[in-house]
């Protein structure tokens, strides 16, 4: 792997989204559309709720393998059991193990807002997302320019479904918010991990969470590990989190889902 994480994924997904429009063209995905149910609000479920996105992945860069994702189903049922708000899914197959087919399994049995999070460049992918489940999509604001993360979001939001957009410094959040008003109900998440690198920062949302106008919904991502660290983003202003690697790499993920929500059991 190169050191720079992104470009090698771009490389790899522009392949992947001309496989996928020739085995299911873009027209088609369109009529299917028009038969599917409304999407759930992933950001009602967030703030009525814990406020905990919890993450399936099969694996990552780092890690060969999250053995608690074997079954993804049962993951899901356990994530929702447990007080998830909503679930993540990775759909990415390539680094993570992952395919769009997963949302759809997770949609069926856990019934709860679903977010897709992959590496979307092209509009194909977003109207794929919604075929195949998703009710939120994640937009990485370091691999789409300004006008592009427009033209998705409104995409994103005349399909019924919410757009997490990412960020992970600050010209990017200031790109971000200057482009969109509270009022176009954005999700904005901040993510302590730096995606060309795949360095942590775990200050990235506390320099971050105060740029956010109101009532943008906030989410801070990765390096989450404790209830204590919860606690002190939420007084910092964050609205929820999206956690995964604790869950995953953990012996009970719905236990330690309890754990990170309500404290030590």
């Amino acid at each position: 792997m190169s050191n720079n994480f992104l470009n090698d994924v771009i490389k790899y997904k522009r392949a992947v989204i001309r496989r996928d429009k020739r085995a299911e063209p873009l027209a088609v995905l369109k009529k299917m559309i028009k038969k599917l149910p409304a999407p759930r609000k992933l950001s009602e479920s967030l703030l009525k709720g814990s406020g905990i996105i919890a993450e399936i992945k099969r694996r990552s860069p780092s890690i060969k393998s999250f053995p608690n994702a074997a079954d993804i189903v049962k993951l899901a049922q356990e994530y929702k059991k447990n007080g998830a708000s909503g679930i993540s899914v990775l759909t990415d197959a390539k680094y993570f193990g992952g395919s769009p087919d997963d949302m759809r399994m997770v949609k069926r049995r856990a019934k709860m807002p679903v977010l897709r999070k992959d590496f979307i460049i092209d509009e194909y992918q977003i109207y794929q997302s919604r075929v195949y489940g998703a009710d939120a999509v994640l937009l990485i604001a370091s691999i789409l320019d300004d006008n592009l993360l427009v033209r998705f979001h409104k995409i994103v939001t005349a399909l019924g479904m919410e757009a997490l957009i990412e960020v992970h410094d600050e010209a990017e959040m200031m790109a971000v918010t200057s482009r969109f008003l509270p009022k176009d109900g954005v999700i904005i998440g901040i993510n302590n991990r730096d995606l060309r690198t795949l360095k942590m920062d775990m200050d990235t949302a506390v320099r971050l969470l105060w740029m956010v106008p109101m009532p943008m919904t906030r989410i801070v991502e990765s390096g989450i590990k404790t209830r204590q660290q919860i606690k002190q983003l939420f007084r910092l202003g964050a609205d929820g989190f999206l956690i995964g690697g604790t869950l995953l790499k953990s012996p009970s993920p719905g236990k330690r889902l309890r754990q990170l929500i309500y404290g030590k059991s």
